[in-house]
């Protein structure tokens, strides 16, 4: 036996596993089987003796306390700390394509696999923490499936296709179960930060024990899928069963799933193939590193003179890693060909501002510049220059301030900017907040309009911070990387964070730019590896004590990867979240339901539009449309006050008082007779499930509370109806309706309504009804609207 090759061994004792399987399985004594079935036994279990020495290469020698002597693929690796780190996952095809990948990878990389063989998706669920170890990997090629596939019975052996005549077997991990193994073990991985390669599952051939070929595609089918929609990126997948199918007659054995030794080192010399493609070699831009200093601005010139004193432990990213500046104020960081450097403002600090009011705290390193796209990126940047320095400047910054909140301003073109300009922004000119945040959708697909939209904004005189949105992407892209080329080259990167007084802000991008092979492409939310790393980070650095607040555009609870980001900010007793996208207002509080594991819910809020529903409906006196939004409140913007760790919000209606914070809804005229069955509904535009709404009658001090409910609001839908009235009688004289106004989009269910009954006992005459409001911070906002009863006819 000795002189057999190890990887001949290898394949003849795995074939024996699978052949023996089903007949040694549930193996149970004191029961006599009969003398054919005693002698096919007592052979099997000299075959699985002799299977057991031979395979026990597939337990770590570790765990066995001496040296493998026999399976290469376990033989323990001596890293070389100046070579990236590569871990292989599957089943016994990578076991015999190992050694190939680690020859053909030698000098380039240290190439571990697991210490055993990893089987169907339940056990790499239950190992793959034990198989990542406490390393850091730059590439994970990883395969589940060929064991997934396999066809059991009821007391999970091994089912013979061939003589259960195709029937009788299960697959040992159903497909929906597969599906939703994947995903765990896919969100397991992106944790690692390193570079995922999926690796299909290879051919299954016609007779091979337990399997059925047809299942392979199936099982394939739906991991990529599951890649695509998990990862949000275009994967990287080794299509291995592509490579192999056309070489099956040579390299696979008959009716068998595994490889001659030749054909484990085609596939090894294709997997190392495709690994070296994705490695982070030396040499490559990857490597590079960034060198600059963090200063004190004093003539705030942006530039570091003679006599200007560095910033020690101040943070810098580079959209993943993030360090702090040494005593002399400098900091280094990795960057490749694609990277924006950012320095993560602190208290007291305030970085450049352009004309446009957008903080400059940023260095963008594109040597060759953004892909040509149909609205511009960013020009090429030309090599890193020696030092990136960051300019600071001191600023006071209390505890108590003020931030303004723009959801979604969404103009198609310049009338719409002037929109927003005498809607909104005319109105808050003289501000005293200290920042204002756009929460995406800065434009309606038409990236011309950030350069003017930022110019009207900039008359306020703050600084103005952006998210980017699903409608400020270049949607030419093809993929998720380079859709943010127009954004980066206005505001820069689309994530980052920043301190202001006693808060720290974190600006996400949860847009992912999917671009399908048809040339087609749409949008998911969600963040990704590099950005999930980006805050697990700079979380790390922030104290627990702090209040975070976290800003993006599509909701959190519509983010794929949000569990994720649930696990960083569950247990932080100050932390609440803003996005916009919706077109309504809600605050949401996530909770078990949405898998939140802290021990009180988190506040999410949605935030008010500034173009309400798109700039739409029929134009009031000034010629702006009143874009009602689709629950029933105006469009508008929010003001948040902090005060340490505590804040407050505050709604404000587009072009109204800052006390018109409700609107009244019931008949102009009750009958006496109607009176108990005729209900009063309130919608307070900024209330929640935290709130209380109560009414009055008169100048009584009897106050009844109203019950909250959950449905359209009916003025929204009487507006909507008599808006599409007038816009049918447009058309019919000839006239293009939209040529006068846009039709309002179409409602949704309102969750801040409340309803009550009027009380029967009231006279004929004038009436007021009285609302009061309690939020919840409690403080209170007052409604009154009058109405006549009149006795029955």
């Amino acid at each position: 036996m000795s002189g057999l090759h190890s990887s001949t061994i290898t394949f003849q004792v795995l074939a024996r596993q699978e052949s023996l399987s089903a007949a040694t399985q549930n193996d149970k004594p004191g029961k006599c089987p009969g003398m054919p079935l005693l002698v096919a036994t007592c052979l099997a279990g000299w075959l699985a003796l002799l299977s057991l020495v031979l395979i026990s290469s597939q337990v770590p020698a570790q765990a066995q306390g001496r040296p493998d002597p026999v399976q290469p693929a376990f033989a323990p690796v001596e890293d070389n700390p100046a070579l990236p780190r590569v871990l292989l996952l599957g089943d016994s095809i990578s076991i015999g394509y190992t050694p190939t990948v680690r020859k053909q990878l030698a000098g380039v990389a240290n190439v571990h696999r697991a210490m055993e063989n990893c089987g169907p998706t339940t056990r790499g669920l239950a190992h793959l923490d034990q198989w990542l170890g406490d390393g850091k990997w730059d590439v994970v090629h990883f395969n589940f499936g060929l064991h997934d596939l396999a066809q059991v019975d009821t007391a999970g052996q091994r089912v013979d296709l061939e003589k259960e005549s195709g029937s009788g077997g299960k697959p040992q991990v159903p497909l929906p179960q597969y599906e939703k193994n994947m995903r765990q073990l896919i969100d397991r991985l992106r944790e690692t930060g390193a570079t995922l390669i999926w690796c299909t599952t290879t051919p299954v051939p016609p007779g091979a024990l337990a399997r059925r070929p047809d299942d392979v595609g199936r099982y394939n089918r739906v991991a990529n899928r599951v890649l695509r929609e998990t990862l949000g990126e275009e994967p990287i997948v080794n299509d291995l069963n592509r490579f192999a199918t056309p070489l099956l007659a040579e390299i696979q054995r008959p009716a068998n799933v595994h490889f001659t030794p030749a054909g484990s080192e085609r596939l090894g010399a294709e997997v190392a193939r495709v690994i070296a493609a994705h490695l982070p070699k030396p040499g490559n831009d990857r490597r590079k590193m960034a060198v600059g200093v963090v200063f004190h601005d004093a003539n705030e010139n942006g530039v570091r003179d003679a006599g200007e004193r560095p910033l020690a432990g101040v943070r810098v990213s580079n959209g993943r890693d993030i360090v702090r500046t040494d005593l002399r104020g400098t900091y280094r960081l990795p960057v490749s060909d694609d990277t924006i450097i950012f320095v993560i403002k602190p208290r007291g600090w305030r970085t450049r501002i352009d004309a446009d009011m957008l903080p400059q705290f940023y260095y963008i390193h594109k040597p060759n510049g953004s892909p040509k796209l149909r609205y511009p990126g960013v020009a090429p940047t030309g090599p890193l220059p020696e030092s990136v320095d960051f300019a600071l400047v001191p600023k006071r910054e209390p505890d108590e301030f003020k931030a303004i909140l723009f959801g979604d301003p969404q103009p198609r073109d310049q009338r719409e900017v002037d929109y927003m300009a005498h809607d909104v922004i005319e109105q808050l000119i003289g501000t005293d907040a200290s920042l204002g945040v756009t929460l995406g959708d800065i434009a309606f697909d038409n990236l011309d309009v950030l350069k003017p939209q930022a110019r009207a904004i900039a008359v306020l005189g703050i600084p103005w911070y952006n998210v980017i949105g699903n409608h400020d992407i270049n949607y030419d892209a093809r993929d998720d990387a380079h859709s943010d080329e127009t954004f980066e080259r206005h505001f820069g990167p689309a994530y980052y964070s920043f301190d202001h007084g006693p808060v720290h802000f974190i600006v996400l991008d949860d847009v992912e730019w999917l671009h399908e092979k048809d040339g087609k492409g749409h949008y998911q939310g969600g963040l990704g590896t590099d950005q999930m790393a980006f805050i697990s980070a700079d979380l790390e650095l922030i104290p627990q004590d702090q209040l975070v607040v976290l800003m993006m555009h599509i909701p959190l609870t519509g983010v794929r990867d949000r569990q994720q980001l649930y696990r960083l900010i569950e247990k932080r007793p100050f932390c609440m979240s803003i996005s916009a996208h919706q077109h309504y207002h809600e605050h949401v509080f996530i909770d078990q339901a949405d898998g939140w594991r802290g021990p009180k819910p988190h506040h999410h809020l949605i935030n008010v539009t500034v173009c309400g529903s798109w700039w739409s409906g029929m134009p009031d006196e000034r010629g702006i449309p009143h874009t009602t939004m689709a629950d029933g409140a105006p469009n508008g913007y929010s003001v948040i006050s902090f005060d340490g760790h505590q804040y407050q919000l505050d709604f404000r209606a587009a072009g109204r008082p800052k006390d018109y914070q409700m609107s009244i809804m019931m008949p102009e005229e009750v009958a006496t007779d109607q009176l108990a069955k005729t209900d009063v509904l309130v919608n307070v535009f900024n209330g929640s499930n935290r709130s209380t709404v109560e009414i009055s009658l008169d100048d009584t001090d009897t106050w009844v509370a109203l019950e909250q409910v959950r449905f359209e609001d009916p003025n929204y839908l009487e507006t909507r109806q008599r808006e599409l009235a007038i816009r049918e009688k447009l058309a019919a004289g000839g006239i293009e309706p939209d040529r006068m106004f846009r039709e309002l989009t179409g409602p949704k269910p309102s969750s801040h309504l409340w309803r009550g009954r009027l009380p029967a006992n009231l006279t004929a005459g004038l009436h007021l009804l009285r609302v009061r409001t309690r939020d919840m911070d409690g403080r209170r906002h007052d409604g009154v609207r009058a109405f006549r009863v009149r006795a029955p006819k």
